[in-house]
């Protein structure tokens, strides 16, 4: 290589005389001038590899758009069927008047809250002093008598179908089966695998004071709940008009023989006419077309991969896999869909609702009770799988969400700067391996100490479950350490800070190390100069005013071009025929379109198979 010649002062700095100078401003010239001229000029390999990259970049550019279409019109599809803007306010509506009506304080005054009963007398409290007044209202807010028509209403919008069932069971009194001093001391135990259900119906247009009254009368008799009670189930079903939403309300306690009551509700709302316009049949027509498609097209990329009598696992890539994933998982929505569609539509319920909810028969005494027990116990039933079928439906909605998110990850996968996620996702599982069985050696140890130690009086460790749920919660900081210093300070001191360490502050940070590596070396292989704007600008230009372009493909394939020329305007301009302006143009496409097939071939030759997302330009 040239050299500067240089002189050194006796105090180490360099210096250049004039001739120096000279020669150097020279060369710096010369190289100035042969940058512009590669700028100006486009060889024979430029203009191959620019062709090739033009048809694979329009046809990965031209097929983003579908995946991103098909997620896009099945969520406002999956909104559309589930209508979370109106079952919002009616499971809240109804969440707030049953659930979390009451005070916390806990006084002779106050009134007993659902989420505060620790006590079997505390129910009777909850059923007379707040649940009662809540569900069976008969005035307004002033004190005035409500007409028919807001009667058996629940915050004056939820209408109670037919009536309250409270449902309790009960074990029987068998022989503890063990002998010596215990038996004496404790000689009956109850059999929680024989129970003996009861049923108690309060009707809807029951007034206040009769509702308390019949149950102050099973508070007095002493048997409805008891020491053998295993479990109270409170359902009642309700109809918001205005939202067009039916509702199961379930408020559960069940009594476990250590005397913890555990406390549960749910609260399931279900459109009561899914398909009320045309908006939703167009929009399944939609994903019936987008799934179609895609169903075609797997199809028939596993036919040309059976008919070169490849094996199974050559076609079942990850990406497959995925494919098939969102495919099936919208099957399985559908079915789900179809299912409570038949529930919904089926003239079975139109006539549950008649018989429960406007015949007005009673439901404890007359001659059409046990009619109306039966009827209102076959509509709270499919109410019940109604609210099954509505939650299997959400779930089988987020996972085809989730996959066709996948999908439009894969389908950006041709270009480098687009597939960083996939790529940092793919290199970090493959250093993942090792390390993952040593975090999970280690998530195992602390999550079985901590359910031993304190399982016993926490419920967020009495079970394995909720241990691990609680173990990756302290782990990012949503844990309070108050919960477990009562039970032994220094032992729980011990166990939460080794946890803290072990699991966050040394492998959680080894983890990100990993993935900030793995991104580091996507990163290299990203970085260039190819510009996800830039190529997409070509290629629409290209697709809307592709005649140029298409020139210059067509003189590469018919070998109208030399192969040891340079092309500069002008001879882009002699060689196709179009105006100076048109073939600068081709010449910076062509420029951008060449990097695009440099970098996908510099990229193949790296060991990242799976992680970096390749361009196959291969002609």
């Amino acid at each position: 290589m040239w050299q500067l010649p240089q002189l050194t002062t006796t105090n180490g700095k360099c210096i250049f005389g004039s001739h120096e100078l000279s020669q150097m401003s020279s060369v710096m010239t010369m190289d100035a001038k042969e940058a512009i001229k590669a700028q100006e000029y486009l060889s024979y390999e430029e203009i191959s590899n620019a062709t090739k990259a033009r048809y694979h970049l329009r046809r990965h550019f031209g097929y983003l758009p579908i995946p991103v279409a098909f997620y896009l019109i099945f969520c406002g599809m999956a909104l559309t069927h589930v209508p979370i803007h109106k079952m919002y306010p009616a499971e809240n509506g109804l969440y707030s008047a049953l659930v979390t009506t009451g005070t916390d304080a806990i006084t002779d005054t106050t009134k007993m809250k659902f989420t505060n009963i620790g006590a079997m007398s505390d129910v009777f409290s909850w059923l007379n002093d707040t649940f009662i007044p809540t569900t069976f209202v008969p005035t307004d807010y002033n004190g005035n008598n409500l007409s028919s028509e807001f009667l058996h209403r629940v915050q004056l919008f939820h209408t109670i179908l037919g009536a309250v069932e409270f449902k309790t069971t009960t074990a029987s009194l068998v022989s503890c089966g063990f002998s010596g001093p215990l038996s004496k001391i404790y000689p009956n135990c109850h059999d929680t695998s024989n129970l003996v259900t009861d049923y108690l119906y309060i009707d809807a247009g029951t007034p206040p004071s009769h509702a308390q009254e019949l149950i102050q009368a099973q508070e007095t008799s002493g048997t409805w709940l008891s020491l053998g009670t295993t479990e109270l189930d409170v359902t009642l079903t309700a109809y918001d008009g205005e939202l067009k939403i039916m509702s199961i309300i379930e408020l559960q306690l069940q009594f476990q023989l250590g005397g913890f009551i555990y406390i549960d509700s749910d609260i399931v709302a279900v459109p009561s006419n899914p398909y009320d316009g045309p908006g939703p049949i167009i929009l399944d027509i939609f994903v019936g077309l987008f799934f179609c498609a895609a169903l075609f097209t797997q199809v028939r990329q596993w036919y040309i991969n059976r008919k070169k009598h490849s094996s199974i696992y050559d076609y079942l890539t990850f990406w497959h896999v995925l494919e098939w994933g969102a495919l099936i998982s919208i099957l399985v929505f559908y079915i789900f869909w179809g299912i409570l569609c038949t529930y919904v539509y089926d003239d079975t319920l139109t006539t549950l609702l008649t018989a429960v909810g406007v015949s007005g028969a009673s439901f404890n005494q007359g001659d059409n009770a046990v009619q109306a027990r039966e009827s209102l116990s076959q509509l709270m039933q499919r109410f019940k799988l109604m609210g099954q079928m509505m939650t299997s439906v959400r779930i089988a909605a987020m996972m085809a969400m989730l996959f066709l998110v996948a999908r439009i990850l894969g389908a950006m996968r041709f270009h480098p700067n687009l597939s960083v996620l996939t790529s940092t996702v793919a290199k970090s599982l493959q250093l993942f391996g090792p390390f993952f069985f040593v975090y999970l050696v280690c998530v195992a140890g602390f999550v079985t100490v901590g359910h031993i130690l304190f399982g016993g009086r926490v419920l967020a460790f009495s079970t394995l479950g909720y241990t691990i749920v609680t173990v990756i919660n302290l782990c990012f900081g949503q844990f309070s350490f108050d919960s477990i210093s009562s039970i032994d300070y220094y032992i729980a001191l011990f166990w939460y800070w080794t946890t803290l360490i072990v699991l966050f502050l040394v492998l959680f940070n080894i983890m990100l190390a990993i993935v900030l590596k793995s991104y580091d070396e996507v990163a290299s292989v990203s970085k260039g100069n190819r510009s996800v704007l830039s190529e997409l600008k070509v290629v629409t230009k290209d697709l809307i005013w592709g005649a140029n372009m298409t020139k210059l493909d067509t003189s590469v394939k018919t070998g109208k071009l030399s192969k040891s020329q340079l092309f500069g305007i002008s001879e882009i301009v002699s060689e196709l025929g179009v105006t100076e302006n048109q073939a600068r143009r081709i010449l910076h496409d062509a420029k951008v379109l060449s990097k695009a097939h440099e970098k996908a071939v510099e990229s193949e030759d790296l060991p990242l198979d799976v992680l970096i997302a390749k361009i196959d330009l291969r002609s």
